[in-house]
């Protein structure tokens, strides 16, 4: 019943973004990133 789940909690991300705080730099954080795309199609 209610909202469901999330991957993690709301306190789980908070600690996150805090603890990533310490890297800023005057530019801002230093960060990448990569896309990744699939398709998966079950054979007939």
């Amino acid at each position: 019943p209610g909202r469901p789940g999330g991957l993690t909690g709301r306190a789980r991300i908070l600690g996150l973004i805090e603890a990533y705080e310490q890297f800023r730099e005057a530019q801002g954080l230093p960060a990448t990133y990569q896309v990744v795309y699939a398709v998966l199609e079950k054979p007939l």
